[in-house]
Order: C-alpha cells, then sequence, then structure tokens
C-alpha cells in the first residue's frame, strides 16, 4: 500500500506539472499510456530455476513529460501476475531421531510454488524524433517487491516434517535496483501512437530464503519485450 501511495504520488505529480508550468517551454508534451512486457524472468539453477514458474506477464500503466526538447521525466508502475507451478520432490534417505536410531523417508511430496511481483519505477529519458516516430532511451530506478510462496499440496510414503501436506512457507524482498528501457513510438494521429519497447531489470540483486536449512532462490535479470499505447496531450 505504501509503494501504491508513492507512486500514484509520482503520477500525479507527473501529469499535473505540466500545466501547473504551462508558462514555461520545458515542461511538454505530458503522455500516459498502458503496455504489456513478456518477460524472459527465472531463477538461478539450483536455486529455484526448475521449482519457479517462469517468464511471467507484466502489466504496466506509465505517465512521463519532457522538461527540455531532448530530455524528460517518465514514471510508471508494473504489475507481474502471480504465476504457479506444481513439482513433484522426492525424497529417500536415512536420517537419525532425536535419540539416535537410523529413521528412513521415502517418498514424493507434490509442492506448490507461486511467485509474483510489483515493479514501480521512475527514470529520465533521453528523446529523438524522426517525422511520426520518437525513440527513447530511459535509466531509472525500479522499486521492485517479489514475494514467493510454496504449499505442499500433497503426498505419497514417508517424507520429513517439512514437505508433509500443508505445509506453507514463503518470503517476499523489497530492493531498488537499476533499470534500462529502450522504447520507440509511432504516433498514428496528433494524440495517439503505439510504443514497442525492451526492458532490462537488475533482479539478479534479490534472494530469498527458502525452507529452514539455509537455503536460497536468487533471481536472474530480467529482460522483457512490450507493447502498449500512448496518449499525448496538447
Amino acid at each position: 500500500m505504501k509503494n501504491f501511495k508513492q507512486l500514484v504520488g509520482v503520477l500525479a505529480i507527473s501529469a499535473i506539472a505540466p500545466a501547473a508550468f504551462a508558462h514555461m517551454d520545458h515542461f511538454n508534451e505530458p503522455y500516459v499510456g498502458v503496455d504489456v512486457t513478456q518477460t524472459n524472468q527465472s531463477f538461478k539453477n539450483g536455486h529455484g530455476k526448475f521449482e519457479f514458474k517462469k517468464n511471467p506477464l507484466d502489466a504496466s500503466v506509465f505517465a512521463g513529460f519532457k522538461f527540455s526538447h531532448y530530455f524528460g521525466v517518465e514514471a510508471g508502475w508494473d504489475q507481474q501476475f502471480k504465476k504457479s507451478k506444481t513439482v513433484a520432490v522426492n525424497h529417500s534417505e536415512d536420517i537419525e531421531d532425536e535419540f539416535g536410531n537410523p529413521e528412513n523417508f521415502s517418498g514424493t511430496s507434490n509442492v506448490k510454488y507461486e511467485v509474483k511481483g510489483t515493479h514501480p519505477y521512475l527514470g529520465l529519458f533521453g528523446e529523438y524524433k524522426y517525422h511520426a516516430w520518437r525513440f527513447q532511451a530511459l535509466l531509472g530506478a525500479s522499486f521492485s517487491k517479489v514475494k514467493i510462496k510454496y504449499t505442499v499440496i500433497s503426498e505419497t510414503g514417508v517424507v520429513p516434517a517439512d514437505l508433509a501436506t500443508g505445509v506453507t512457507e514463503s518470503d517476499s524482498k523489497s530492493k531498488v535496483v537499476p533499470m534500462v528501457k529502450l522504447a520507440a513510438m509511432y504516433k498514428f494521429t496528433e494524440n495517439f501512437g503505439a510504443r514497442v519497447h525492451a526492458s532490462y531489470r537488475n533482479t539478479s540483486a534479490i534472494k530469498f530464503k527458502v525452507g529452514d536449512a539455509g537455503g536460497q532462490a536468487k533471481l536472474r535479470d530480467t529482460f522483457g519485450l512490450g507493447l502498449g499505447v500512448v496518449y499525448t496531450f496538447g
């Protein structure tokens, strides 16, 4: 909720500033838009790669304006929708109980792994116009929050307590990470246009705790390709 309020404030400033400084030439061409981004987000080998679903879809709203002929500011909210994957976890080993007696665990648990996130961002962009085209390069900060969760939904055989049916664990991490976005917009009319973009987010800086044995899930850096529509005021 706190991040959402901060983003609403940023978007409001982005929309209001051009009107508030209408007498100045350096606050111009405000715009708003929506897009969807297909990402290649995944986890590192041995740290969630085969457990968590990869390549989530993001949906975004964004707004920006230019404060000079070539430069401007853009803020946005990227919502990463929840993706889940069910994995069979096999377990077979002998472990001594509290009295030193060997105890065999040989069974399978079906575990549902989930991941979702939000990635509000703020950045500075440079823009170059060529006829009806606009090309932008944005460098910014993504205020990323990602949550993972796993739930044991069924079991067969004998499994450890942390893999018994009904066990649920989750972890979430919030981190400010650098991001880059390259975009090209084509204006069909004075106000409406379509925008495609390629983006990069340094999500490999985000790591999660998994279980009680010191395990970790680690994200890789995220790349994405997006398509959306833009409305330019004025």
